[in-house]
């Protein structure tokens, strides 16, 4: 069954919408076309496969420019989804981090550094 592109999915449309400022947008609309249509995908992840997952897919030869020619910016998504990483993870690196070194026995002389 089509995903309508407004997703209901709370998680996933707040993932989706910290996306928004590097498209335009239709480019964002075909940002989520591809990305709901990975995830509902069943068949062939093929452009055509991609649009049958989601409703209001747009057009086949709009989604090939999206990805073959639009002027969107790699580097800054990229950049973009890894300071989102990181804000995320940095708690629960911070909190395993501090389990382990509590776990650790103590040793005489001057701590080493951690990595």
């Amino acid at each position: 069954m089509p995903l309508p592109i407004i997703c209901t999915y709370e998680r996933l449309q707040q993932y989706l919408t910290s996306y928004r400022d590097v498209f335009s947008k239709p480019q964002y609309k075909y940002f989520v076309i591809v990305l709901l249509g990975f995830i509902q995908c069943q068949g062939a992840r093929t452009l055509s496969g991609l649009r049958h997952g989601v409703a209001e897919a747009g057009s086949l030869s709009g989604l090939s420019r999206f990805l073959a020619r639009a002027p969107w910016d790699a580097e800054a998504l990229a950049k973009l989804w890894q300071e989102r990483f990181r804000t995320q993870m940095m708690p629960a690196v911070r909190a395993e981090r501090t389990r382990q070194q509590e776990g650790q026995p103590k040793r005489r002389g001057r701590p080493k550094t951690p990595l």
